[in-house]
């Protein structure tokens, strides 16, 4: 009765198929990480990319207080909302500009287009490798 749940693998197959497959999966992984990695050019940085992350640092920090709010007291809490909101000064009432065209930055989709390169030729890579293995059966 046990004997019929369980799932046998030919030793056979385990030693030529199932392990080289899961040793090259693991491999194509480890090659892929590190070859984008070489691929991947180097952030410019300019004043509306340092803008933007400081926008984005104020919300993350708003959105903290908000989280954890209840665990200051009254004082301190009205003094970093203050901080936000503030009428005149607050830095949640600053103008924000709108978000940047992803199209204007020729690096970034040049390191879009490397990666989908990089896809397809590992793809191709490990259905080749598959296919040489599952071809005698």
């Amino acid at each position: 009765d046990k004997m019929d749940d369980e799932l046998l693998l030919d030793p056979a197959i385990r030693d030529w198929v199932v392990l080289p497959i899961i040793t090259m999966l693991i491999l194509v992984g480890m090659g892929r990480h590190y070859i984008q990695l070489l691929l991947k050019s180097d952030p410019i940085i300019n004043e509306s990319s340092l803008n933007e992350m400081k926008y984005k640092q104020i919300l993350g920090q708003s959105a903290r207080l908000r989280m954890h709010g209840n665990m200051l007291n009254d004082r301190a809490y009205g003094r970093r909302k203050a901080y936000f909101v503030r009428k005149t000064t607050g830095v949640l009432r600053e103008k924000v500009p709108g978000p940047s065209n992803p199209m204007s930055n020729p690096l970034a989709m040049m390191d879009m287009m490397k990666g989908n390169i990089m896809f397809m030729v590992q793809n191709f890579v490990l259905m080749g490798f598959v296919s040489s293995f599952f071809s005698g059966f």
